[in-house]
């Protein structure tokens, strides 16, 4: 069973998050193998969580829908190219899933322990944070389209694909990320306050330089932290509830953070704090937990591996220690397990070691048969860093 299916049959029976997003509907997508269809059923979904949570924002609600598109009518024809509509979907379904097995009250935003607030901010992160992907595979695709269609006419060279933006909307795009560095330095608690001014001042030029940075390659974490925020402010905007209009001002600043966060961490630009900034963390988390079960296009099929056989996370909550607890397919070799973990692995440390400085200590754990894969991530309070251990 693939992850998505697994979660969301899990999802039936949690106590905390509660999603309702339908008994019949939830079978129908567990009982989906073609790849396609589980596609347009990811969409329904997403549908009902925006009317539920969004209802009347019509601008934002199209950038999930023109992602499919593109992805179907381009990127998986052109290009080797992972999916990124179920991966959104995943990673949605993986963070309610922690949140759901985490004591929620010891977690260091107040919004964390309010179910509905949760949901609307993580809505926005998980399924948002890649749509501006489109955007920087422009120019791959523009090399493949000349490699594909021109490459025999010497003559005949494609012009870059490239997206412009107006002088207009580039300057409301770098006042939008001027809010969002002062959203990463600040923090997602307003009770995290940094002691000296002057370090402040320091880490919001090295932050709005790095964002200023990726805005001119077209990374898609930046582009996609400003598309929302573009088009949900201009929703927001038009509220008469006043107080409705601050939580939701609120809940976006975060979502926009933890988006443009994901990509700059991963560019290992900047070391993020789950203390100030949990919901970044937990997407960087959840991006890389469910980096290897991706579809791809292989010759003319969607393909996807069923890596996952089943997941539980465990909180052991009197030594501080979350527990993910990955039962692997039986039909993948010892061979392959470990050619995918050399590159697991990895990526978790960088993670830990980068992004996580908090108390809690993580194991994740990786069985197959009588093997076994263990990372280990054990907090030492004196250092205030993580020591990794590996162990089969």
């Amino acid at each position: 069973m693939t992850l998505d299916k697994f979660l969301l049959e899990k999802s039936i029976h949690w106590n905390y998050v509660k999603l309702d997003l339908g008994t019949d509907l939830i079978k129908k997508y567990i009982n989906e193998d073609n790849i396609n269809r589980r596609r347009e059923l990811t969409l329904e979904l997403f549908k009902i969580l925006h009317e539920r949570y969004f209802l009347r924002f019509s601008n934002s609600r199209q950038f999930l829908m023109n992602l499919k598109k593109f992805e179907d009518d381009f990127l998986y024809k052109y290009l080797y190219y992972r999916d990124h509509l179920i991966h959104s979907f995943q990673i949605f379904l993986l963070g309610c899933y922690i949140v759901e097995r985490a004591n929620v009250e010891s977690l260091p935003i107040d919004f964390f322990s309010n179910m509905n607030r949760f949901l609307r901010t993580w809505f926005l992160i998980s399924f948002y944070h890649d749509i501006g992907y489109m955007v920087e595979k422009l120019i791959d695709l523009g090399i493949e389209i000349q490699r594909t269609y021109f490459e025999r006419i010497g003559g005949i060279k494609l012009s870059e694909i490239r997206l412009t933006i107006s002088d207009e909307l580039d300057k409301i795009f770098k006042d939008y990320m001027k809010i969002l560095t002062e959203g990463i330095i600040i923090g997602e608690n307003n009770k995290f306050i940094l002691k000296q001014n002057n370090d402040r001042e320091e880490q919001k030029k090295i932050i709005y330089n790095e964002l200023l940075e990726n805005y001119k390659m077209r990374d898609h974490g930046i582009m996609s932290s400003l598309f929302l925020h573009y088009t949900i402010y201009l929703d927001i905007d038009s509220l008469d509830n006043e107080i409705l209009k601050v939580q939701y001002l609120q809940e976006l600043n975060i979502a926009c953070c933890a988006i443009a966060i994901h990509s700059i961490e991963k560019q290992r630009k900047i070391n993020v704090n789950f203390l100030k900034n949990p919901f970044g963390c937990l997407l960087i988390l959840c991006d890389n937990i469910q980096e290897w079960n991706r579809p791809r296009l292989k010759g003319l099929k969607l393909y996807e591996s069923d890596f996952w056989e089943s997941l539980e996370i465990e909180v052991d909550t009197d030594n501080k220690c979350y527990k993910f607890l990955f039962k692997l397919d039986n039909s993948f070799s010892n061979e392959d397990i470990e050619a995918s973990l050399k590159h697991y692995f990895p990526e978790l440390e960088r993670i830990f070691l980068s992004t996580f400085v908090q108390g809690n200590n993580f194991l994740f754990s990786l069985k197959k048969d009588s093997f076994e894969w263990k990372l280990t991530a054990f907090y030492d309070e004196s250092s205030r860093i993580y020591k990794i251990n590996y162990s089969q």
